[in-house]
């Protein structure tokens, strides 16, 4: 069949998808709609904070106007002589994902993790809390003689 397959990975632009209005309205809808037991393990904390990251990460999205390096590209991989079997768009990104790329994961996770809302889940707070030590705080200090 001689079918090749081509990636293009755009990251966040400004368009009718990423509209923040359009956003809150689908969170808040998919809130409203979720089961009670989702509701109640996330907790409406985190879902105002959840917000306030969208909102974040939408405010960092590039002008409508750049979208056409995605076209570009996207024209490129299907009508292309030779395509590249990975696109990605804006020259920015490329030297981000490069970057990325070399950074051990752990520091990698940590680094992409800072873009999460920072309230936990109502259930993961409750478990930490329910994992504490149950000793009283105030313990005895003890002390070694040589």
């Amino acid at each position: 069949w001689n079918i090749s397959v081509h990636t293009v990975e755009p990251t966040l632009y400004k368009t009718s998808i990423t509209n923040v209005e359009n956003l809150q309205k689908s969170l808040e809808h998919g809130w409203d709609e979720s089961p009670v037991e989702v509701r109640c393990s996330y907790g409406s904390e985190y879902l105002e904070d959840f917000k306030v990251t969208v909102n974040s990460h939408m405010s960092r999205a590039k002008p409508e106007e750049k979208i056409k390096e995605v076209i570009a590209d996207m024209v490129d991989a299907v009508a292309g002589v030779e395509p590249q079997p990975q696109y990605v768009p804006s020259v920015q990104t490329q030297i981000r994902c490069r970057l990325l790329s070399t950074l051990p994961l752990d520091i990698r996770d940590n680094f992409l993790l800072k873009g999460q809302p920072s309230t936990p889940p109502a259930f993961i707070a409750a478990r930490k809390r329910s994992l504490a030590d149950p000793r009283k705080k105030s313990r005895m200090n003890r002390h070694f003689s040589v």
